[in-house]
């Protein structure tokens, strides 16, 4: 099922937590505009206020995804992420990439997504080092 929904080495994963925020739009304009061909797979999509229950359950299904597209093996090697949600959400989401494959990281401004940075084992040990800007 999971190698039928991407075509290639890069996926688009959209993930929307609580709020009113709908990630799938900007998301999808992006991808049109700098990668098109690049599947977009809505990972996780559910707006308004969620409980610390509920919170916790999307992390849960979130999780879940993310193992199904890491047993599909060397079939992805690159993932952009286009989040909608809490800051504390998005570090449980970042965790569970656990340096899997790279992740480019959008940050939502103004009605759009713009690219931030790239999440990979060289940025993190850049961080860790002290040299992240040099």
């Amino acid at each position: 099922m999971l190698r039928l929904a991407i075509s290639g080495s890069t996926v688009a994963l959209a993930i929307g937590i609580g709020g009113k925020l709908n990630p799938i739009p900007a998301a999808k304009e992006y991808i049109q505009t700098n990668c098109p061909g690049v599947p977009l797979i809505n990972l996780h999509n559910r707006q308004g206020f969620l409980s610390p229950d509920e919170v916790i359950q999307a992390i849960e299904d979130i999780r879940d995804k993310v193992a199904e597209f890491m047993s599909a093996g060397g079939y992805i090697s690159k993932v952009l992420l286009f989040y909608a949600g809490p800051n504390t959400v998005a570090l449980s989401v970042g965790a569970l990439f656990a340096n899997w494959v790279p992740v480019q990281v959008f940050q939502f401004d103004e009605g759009r997504y713009i690219y931030q940075y790239t999440l990979n084992r060289e940025l993190l040990k850049n961080v860790r080092d002290g040299r992240a800007h040099k």
